[in-house]
Formats: structure tokens, C-alpha cells, sequence
């Protein structure tokens, strides 16, 4: 398993508009960024690409992986220096340099090791869509998502300082765990999925997760399945092949088909499937009170000892507290392929 060097990006207010980010880790920055209104505008526009992908909103003349594109450089010059941020030494624009700097020396490890960027936003900036992240054209790194040597993660908040334990009168915590298993014939080998499924069991604390199996699963089965008891923080684990189709530049599930064969759900198609399901409301909706965690993994081989392809689609993590007192993404939904 690739391990990572971490390189911690910090955010913090410092005027009506502004905002001071701190890089540290492997290199390290520091600069000022000007804000406004961006991040809202930056969350509708994703919105938009995941309803126009999703076939519930008009594509528009260009395609959304031309304006994804768009979108995530937008996002990068907003947080690391680029068009209308100005850059310069010891500016944002260091901030951005920074970035293949930390990777190559990452990488100078043996053994080599990817670059995890972590993000710690205010609460007014957490609405940017990270997943989009794309370095300006001329940079090697383009889309940071879908790098294999990159990896993007959110530092949220937690419960009220001080306070680690819960008291008497707090409710229990309870996860709800959906495991769709789909092996159809002609996907690939045979999956042992009595035996992961037993060891979920077993090392799984029944006072603290409900697991839900769903075999053989369909597009239907695991619609229906997410669609109850929506009010529980849940996570999906989806057992099942995966592969990397060239003609749709996207990764594929091997999901079942009601007789059995496999049906190919691309990587857009299944996050849209997770993102629509109930409880899967946004921040400002009253009817779901929990929020929700939907994540999907699939492996397929690689296609050199040496290489690794990932995919991932539609998250769009947004923090509330949850029935723990922690705090947690109430919409997010990615696959990824390894």
C-alpha cells in the first residue's frame, strides 16, 4: 500500500475578505488570498456539472469535463496564486510552487511515497469543491484527484473541546454500514465475499454499527437498500471488479443485472446514485437531520506491477455535526480504483 507524506494547507481569516494560508510539511509557504464570494459560486457551479452529468440538467454547449476542468483551475488559483491572485515571490503563487516541490520530495523516499494534501478550511470556505482541484495548463499536475501520486483529504471539526466522553444521558452512536456485494459471472475471478463479509462482522461492534449485506446487488438492490433508514450516518462498502473503460475515460463497477450479468456503472452513474439517495439532503434541508457518508471501493488489476489507476467521482463534502458530536461530510460520494 502507497504511504503518504502529508502537506498541511491552512486557512485562516484575517479581515472581512481575506485570508491567510500556511503550507507546511514536506515545503512550505505562506500568503494571502482574497475571497469574496468565490466559494459559493464555486459550489453552484459544481452543483450544475454533477446535475448536467447526471442527465438532470442541460449539458450546454461544452462538456462537463471541460468546464470540470475549468472549475478545479479556478480553485487552485483561488487557494495557491494564478489569474487575479497575483502570486509573486512570497505570495499565493509560492503556495502553489510548493506543491511539485513537496511531491518530488516525497518521491526522493525509498521507499517512495505519494503527497496527501490536507485541507483545513474555515467554516465560510469549506464549501469549495476540492475534488475538482486541477493545476493551470502549463503544470504536470493537473487534476489532483485522479493523481496517483496525489491524495486529497479535509481536517474537520470535532465535538466541543474538553469534551471526550459522552455523558449518561446521550444517545448511543450508531453507523449504519451498507456492504453491496456483486460478483457476476464473467466480471473477473470469483470474490470471497462470505469471507470479508464474516470479517466485517467480527471486527465490527454490533452496539456501534448496523451492517446491512446486500447480495448480488443490482442498481435497484442498492437504491433500495440506501433508501432506509436514511436517517443514520452511513457508509457503503461495495465489493465488487472494477474497471478503467479508455473509450468513456472513466472508471467502470461490475454491478449485477436481475439475471445475473454484469452490468458496467460508470464511476459519474454511481455517484449520482449515491448523492440522490435519501439522507443525502444538503446542509440547509430540515428533513434529514444526520448526515451521511457514502464511499465506494473497487479493485480491478493493474495493468503493469508498477502502475496503479484510480477514479473518483461526485463528492462534495460539507461538515454538520453528527448524533456523535463529531462532525462529518453529509454529502460525499467517490470510488476510487486501486
Amino acid at each position: 500500500m502507497l504511504q503518504y507524506e502529508e502537506l498541511r494547507i491552512r486557512v485562516r481569516p484575517v479581515g472581512p475578505s481575506h485570508c491567510l494560508v500556511a503550507v507546511s510539511g514536506p515545503a512550505c509557504a505562506l500568503g494571502v488570498i482574497t475571497v469574496d464570494g468565490a466559494p459559493a459560486a464555486f459550489r453552484a457551479r459544481w452543483d450544475r456539472l454533477v446535475e448536467a452529468d447526471l442527465g438532470l440538467a442541460p449539458m450546454g454547449e461544452r462538456h462537463t469535463a471541460e468546464q470540470l476542468r475549468e472549475l478545479g483551475r479556478d480553485v487552485y488559483a483561488l487557494l495557491f496564486g494564478g489569474a487575479g491572485q497575483g502570486g509573486g515571490a512570497g505570495g499565493v503563487g509560492e503556495a502553489g510552487s510548493c506543491l511539485a516541490a513537496a511531491l518530488e520530495l516525497a518521491q526522493r523516499l525509498r521507499p517512495p511515497r505519494g503527497l496527501r494534501l490536507r485541507f483545513d478550511l474555515p467554516p465560510h470556505l469549506r464549501e469549495l469543491p476540492l475534488e475538482a482541484l486541477c493545476a493551470p495548463a502549463g503544470l504536470p499536475q493537473q487534476s489532483l484527484a485522479l493523481g496517483p501520486g496525489y491524495s486529497l483529504a479535509r481536517s474537520l471539526p470535532g465535538g466541543p473541546l474538553g469534551r471526550r466522553l459522552p455523558d449518561p444521558a446521550d444517545e448511543p452512536s450508531l453507523i449504519r454500514l451498507v456492504v453491496a456485494c456483486a460478483s457476476p459471472a464473467g466480471s473477473g475471478p470469483a470474490l470471497r465475499v462470505d469471507t470479508e463479509v464474516a470479517a466485517l462482522r467480527h471486527e465490527l461492534p454490533e452496539v456501534a454499527v448496523r451492517t446491512t449485506v446486500v447480495e448480488r446487488a443490482t442498481r435497484e438492490r442498492l437504491e433500495a437498500a440506501l433508501g432506509a433508514h436514511g436517517d443514520l450516518p452511513t457508509a457503503v462498502l461495495l465489493i465488487a471488479h472494477g474497471t478503467y473503460d479508455e473509450d468513456l475515460g472513466k472508471g467502470v463497477v461490475h454491478l449485477e443485472t436481475d439475471r445475473g450479468g454484469v452490468d458496467p456503472v460508470p464511476a459519474d452513474l454511481l455517484s449520482g446514485i449515491l448523492l440522490k439517495a435519501p439522507g443525502c439532503a444538503s446542509p440547509s434541508s430540515t428533513s434529514v437531520p444526520e448526515p451521511t457518508v457514502r464511499a465506494a471501493t473497487a479493485c480491478t488489476p493493474s495493468r503493469s506491477p508498477g502502475s496503479r489507476r484510480r477514479w473518483s467521482a461526485g463528492a462534495c463534502p460539507r461538515s454538520s455535526p453528527c448524533a456523535a458530536g463529531s462532525a462529518t461530510c453529509r454529502r460525499a460520494a467517490s470510488a476510487r480504483n486501486s
